[in-house]
């Protein structure tokens, strides 16, 4: 058209390319990642199957899935709306295209408790495969739970419990272990029960799977852990094992016991006090346990306080050391945040019980291998230390354009920003020859 609304400034034409134009271009590198991980063989090789192969093998589900998760696919039906048209890169995984909603939905559903077991096989193995903390000689251990709400009567063995602001509802809980580093956590273990399945009842099935994935208690500096794991009992079985811990005491209430009228507080920061209070005895454990209380600004402007127990010593973590060293355990908090909103963990695809606990296994093993993208591929950049969601906002919008010719194949990148400048050089350094030309658009 010669002009737009009257303006003769404005114009537009239509482009009939013989290429095509694709979003989501960040799934490139991604799935050029994947590939040179050799993710694909360890579901060949570790994963059975629970349905026939009719157009996809299990391991193409299994990657399809995967890539779901990385591409924020948090409704099954989004697998339709933003994979389905993604031919060049099903190609790249030699599919003709991605699966379906509906054969990605026959998948989880087809899951059983030997497809769960060897999910966690494949995540042990490609943690000690791939892992960040191969270079550090001991790692922290965050223990924390999480409950997920469902609606609706059909969901497998959901049952009412404790969720944070839904009461009535039914649901599942989590227990997790994670480790924590510099720009995010990986996942070591977690345990999927129902609503009426306390954290504090799968302590030892998610400590032993966290040890196990470790290769052993060795490993571990300390277990960071919430008030759900602080008992007398499990303390002591921590001090049993020779294991160091930080915790919260099991009943805030018990807290009250050490406050005085004149407590001399020490500053950790701007709104958090702490105060030592000594090594004294729990019920239910053999050992005394040095107890540190914190005094915490609340955001409304009130004043809280908690107890902290330890077997630190004052040498090993002094008062305002041992509170600040506590307090890093947001990061657990923030990691649950995180992936229930763009893990696709707070949407539940399924209803059955295993294939729920299936889905659970994709989303932490995609968190793991979205972390060592961002550790190994986007090291010492500025997109490295960002968050799933804000990395997503940010390459969101980068679009691939594919001409073909025959054999040869040219990928050409539109890029919007800076940042998705930076991400393609530097991925495209990392993986040079995963594909043939590409051209870097402006």
């Amino acid at each position: 058209m010669e002009n737009f609304f009257g303006n003769p400034k404005v114009s537009f034409r239509i482009i009939r390319d013989k290429g095509n134009y694709a979003p989501l271009g960040f799934l490139v590198p991604f799935i050029g990642f994947l590939a040179i991980l050799k993710v694909d063989e360890f579901f060949s090789h570790l994963f059975t199957p629970s349905q026939k192969k009719v157009k996809c093998s299990a391991k193409d589900k299994a990657i399809t899935q995967i890539i779901a998760i990385a591409s924020f696919c948090n409704y099954t039906l989004h697998i339709n709306s933003k994979l389905a048209g993604l031919k060049t890169l099903a190609n790249q995984i030699k599919l003709k295209r991605f699966p379906e909603q509906s054969t990605m939905n026959r998948f989880l559903n087809a899951f059983t408790l030997s497809n769960v077991e060897e999910m966690g096989l494949i995540h042990k193995h490609l943690f000690k495969e791939y892992t960040v903390s191969k270079k550090e000689e001991k790692v922290v251990i965050d223990m924390d739970g999480t409950g997920i709400a469902v609606t609706g009567e059909k969901f497998e063995f959901a049952r009412k419990g404790y969720f944070p602001g839904q009461r009535g509802k039914k649901g599942y809980k989590i227990t997790l272990a994670s480790a924590p580093h510099r720009i995010g956590s990986e996942v070591l273990a977690f345990t999927f029960n129902s609503g009426n399945v306390s954290e504090s009842s799968c302590f030892y099935d998610v400590l032993y799977g966290a040890l196990k994935v470790l290769g052993g208690k060795e490993k571990v500096e300390c277990l960071r852990m919430d008030r759900h794991f602080g008992s007398g009992a499990m303390l002591e079985y921590i001090m049993d094992e020779h294991l160091k811990f930080v915790t919260k005491i099991y009943n805030s209430v018990s807290t009250k016991q050490w406050l005085e009228d004149k407590i001399e507080w020490e500053e950790v920061s701007s709104t958090t006090g702490a105060y030592e209070v000594g090594f004294v005895s729990l019920p239910n454990c053999k050992y005394k346990v040095r107890v540190v209380l914190m005094k915490k600004k609340k955001k409304n402007g009130d004043i809280g306080y908690d107890a902290i127990l330890t077997n630190y010593t004052l040498l090993e973590k002094d008062t305002v050391e041992l509170v600040a060293f506590y307090n890093k355990r947001q990061k657990i908090e923030a990691f649950f945040k995180e992936d229930k909103n763009c893990l696709g963990i707070r949407h539940l695809k399924v209803k059955k019980y295993e294939g729920i606990w299936g889905f659970l296994w994709f989303a932490f093993i995609t968190n793991n291998l979205l972390l060592w993208f961002r550790h190994y591929v986007l090291g010492r950049t500025p997109l490295e230390k960002l968050g799933f969601k804000s990395l997503y906002g940010i390459l969101e919008s980068l679009l691939i354009h594919v001409v073909r010719e025959g054999a040869i194949i040219e990928i050409e990148f539109i890029c919007f920003n800076k940042l998705q400048e930076i991400f393609i050089e530097r991925a495209l350094k990392w993986i040079e020859d995963f594909y043939i030309f590409f051209f870097k658009g402006a």
